[in-house]
């Protein structure tokens, strides 16, 4: 949260020159811009390391199941398949968190590295989103057998809102980091029109835009912890 104060604080001061007339610093502008990329991409990381813990616990969690239903094959076959679907996501988001780091660490100029993001958010965060999702619906449903595992018996209440809850939660998750990774995408193109003008006014504009998607965020959190509740309400009353 510092970085997008102190990066706020230069886009005040920049209003106020530019109110007064006075042409920004092209140094001014390149810390701003630079310190905003630097901040979108410790974010985008932290939500990718967030899809590998859950699917680490999930991986965990499906091999214990396949044990703990062994005399049971129909919910055998789904852990089994559901720790292979884990397997597989778990090196492509340990890929994608290697290959956002790399284009950080490379010898590319701001203007450049920009515009590798921008490649970058619309080539391959896409797929990241859903991997991450996956994980989340993952871990929920690994962790509902191993608690609900009843002598190798599983049993839901009502199956059809159990999945339909599961489904709302998985596309609750996509249009949140969709939201979030359009918000980025919007302020790294208008990064490069300040870059060029030497002006931080677009990024202004653009930082008060996520502050609305930082409430959105918690809102659909919130709806999240919900779902849950009303889950674990409805298996254990039996309703």
């Amino acid at each position: 949260m510092s970085d997008f104060n102190e990066i706020e604080n230069l886009w005040k001061s920049a209003d106020i020159k530019i109110l007064a007339a006075e042409s920004l610093d092209s140094e001014t502008v390149k810390q701003a811009i630079t310190k905003q990329s630097i901040g979108i991409t410790f974010n985008l990381l932290k939500s990718i390391r967030a899809g590998i813990l859950v699917l680490t616990i999930s991986v965990a969690v499906f091999t214990y199941n396949i044990y703990g239903y062994a005399g049971n094959s129909l919910i055998s076959l789904f852990s089994i398949i559901s720790l292979i679907l884990s397997i597989l996501l778990l090196p492509y988001l340990f890929y994608q968190y290697s290959s956002i780091n790399k284009i950080d660490q490379s010898d590319l100029s701001l203007e450049n590295l920009i515009v590798a993001k921008i490649k970058y958010f619309k080539m391959s965060l896409p797929l990241v989103r859903h991997a991450i999702a996956m994980g989340f619906v993952l871990m929920t449903l690994s962790i509902n057998l191993l608690t609900d595992n009843n002598k190798g018996h599983f049993q839901i209440n009502n199956t059809w809102l159990f999945l339909g809850l599961m489904i709302i939660a998985y596309v609750l998750i996509v249009i949140m980091f969709n939201l979030i990774h359009n918000l980025y995408l919007k302020q790294y193109r208008t990064a490069l029109i300040d870059l060029n003008e030497s002006k931080l006014t677009e990024m202004a504009a653009e930082l008060r835009k996520h502050k609305w998607m930082r409430l959105l965020f918690l809102v659909i959190t919130l709806l999240g912890v919900i779902a849950g509740i009303i889950i674990f309400f409805l298996k254990t009353t039996g309703n």
